[in-house]
C-alpha cells in the first residue's frame, strides 16, 4: 500500500469502530451477482478495492471506499471507474470515493451512517466531534 492508503485506512479505523475495514480485498472475494452485468463482474474478478467496509458482527459488506488520486483524471481511469461502479452497483454494494487521504471524519461517519440507514434524513443522526470522540 502507499503511504497515503495507509493513513487513509488509519483514519477510516479510527472513524468506523463499529464495523471492519479491509484493505485492498479482490472484488472476487465478496461480488455475487448474476445476469448482463457478469461480463462487467468477470473483467474485475482478479481487481482489488482500497477498502471494503463490513458489519461487525456478520462481516457482511456493507460498502466500499475507494482513494482517488490524480491518476483517477484520465479518461482511461475514469472508463475503469465506472466499470468498477456498475459491478458494485449490480451487486448492491455503494461505492464512496475521496480523493484525500486527508477526509474528515464527518463525512466518513455521514458516508457510514447513509449505509446502514438509508430511510434517516441526513439531519437525523448528529456526528459531532463528541460523537466522534465516542467512536474513539
Amino acid at each position: 500500500m502507499r503511504n497515503d492508503e495507509i493513513e487513509l485506512y488509519d483514519r477510516l479505523v479510527m472513524a468506523l469502530r463499529n464495523a471492519h475495514v479491509f484493505p485492498q480485498v479482490s472484488m472476487s472475494a465478496f461480488v455475487q451477482h448474476k445476469g448482463k452485468a457478469q461480463a462487467a463482474r468477470n473483467m474485475f474478478s482478479q481487481k482489488y478495492v482500497d477498502y471494503l467496509v463490513c458489519e461487525r458482527k456478520t462481516m457482511r459488506p456493507l460498502y466500499v471506499i475507494e482513494l482517488d488520486g490524480a491518476s483517477h483524471g484520465s479518461a482511461k481511469a475514469r472508463k475503469r471507474d465506472a466499470q468498477k461502479d456498475q459491478v458494485l452497483a449490480s451487486a448492491g454494494i455503494p461505492i464512496k470515493r475521496y480523493t484525500s487521504k486527508d477526509v474528515d471524519f464527518t463525512v466518513i461517519l455521514g458516508d457510514y451512517v447513509s449505509v446502514i440507514s438509508p430511510a434517516l434524513p441526513p439531519d437525523a443522526v448528529a456526528v459531532t466531534p463528541a460523537s466522534i470522540a465516542q467512536q474513539r
